[in-house]
């Protein structure tokens, strides 16, 4: 029979020392009878990706990206569905050409729908995977309507908020970063948590102070507020306001250890000295 998936990469490998590889014959075979199954394309790519044959092993993700294709319908189903052959076709052209081929894929594979789902699987893959080649420009319009568009704003919009504020320079460019932010909180206030966090982690702790004071106060969602009454307290330690930071204490002791505390009581003082 055929390879388990899991399998399929070692039994590449081995047949590829052989004169007669029985196990490819078995793949080739079942192919009429698979030809519309995304999972025997998986597994016949990682077989050529084991037998180092690169023609085949492209010849077979290009097959199962086809089978997966999306439409302007798709359902939660097919987006995830869709994932796993983005992501080997990505690594299949940063293995056989090099990263910018790597990276030309996935911005077409994002601009090919309008699906905000599937924006948000690529976008995930681009910041966890090539976020050190810089992709995040903070004047790309297609990244500020994906976080404009963004109702909630948790881990992936504070990621890609943070990767777009790192790669504009201080001064005007990351003021203009900012000043975009401050207006998508105006017109959603439960963004002012991500915002200010973001803020904090880049040099920014006195303009996040009145986003995470807005944050703080907000007892719409428990777990954000007090996320970010942390985040505010790191902030006052920052910028040296010692009767805040001390004001917020019992807050920020609810996510400390036993052996964290003394240090961060210790900066309370060290910011009213």
């Amino acid at each position: 029979g055929l390879p388990r998936h899991a399998l399929s990469r070692s039994a590449g490998q081995i047949q590829a020392a052989l004169p007669q590889r029985p196990l490819e014959r078995s793949i080739i075979e079942a192919e009429p009878l698979n030809e519309q199954d995304p999972a025997y394309w998986s597994g016949r790519a990682d077989y050529y990706r084991g037998r180092k044959d690169v023609a085949e092993e492209r010849a077979a993700l290009e097959r199962w990206l086809a089978l997966t294709a999306l439409t302007a319908k798709s359902t939660p189903e097919q987006v995830s569905h869709r994932a796993a052959p983005v992501r080997a076709f990505a690594d299949f052209l940063k293995r056989a050409e090099n990263d910018a081929a790597a990276l030309a894929f996935l911005w077409k594979e994002y601009d090919s729908v309008t699906d905000d789902r599937h924006h948000e699987a690529v976008l995930h893959l681009l910041e966890w995977e090539y976020s050190g080649l810089g992709p995040f420009r903070p004047d790309d319009a297609r990244l500020w309507v994906f976080l404009e568009g963004r109702v909630t704003w948790s881990s992936t919009e504070e990621r890609l908020l943070w990767r777009m504020a790192e790669a504009a320079k201080v001064g005007a460019e990351r003021d203009a970063v900012w000043e975009r932010a401050e207006q998508a909180v105006k017109k959603v206030p439960g963004r002012a948590a991500t915002t200010g966090w973001v803020m904090n982690r880049t040099q920014a702790a006195e303009r996040s102070m009145p986003l995470l004071e807005l944050a703080c106060a907000d007892r719409s969602d428990e777990e954000r507020r007090k996320t970010a009454c942390g985040t505010l307290f790191d902030s006052c330690l920052a910028t040296n306001r010692w009767q805040r930071a001390e004001a917020l204490w019992p807050q920020r002791l609810e996510r400390l250890t036993v052996t964290e505390r003394p240090d961060w009581l210790a900066q309370v003082a060290i910011a009213a000295a």
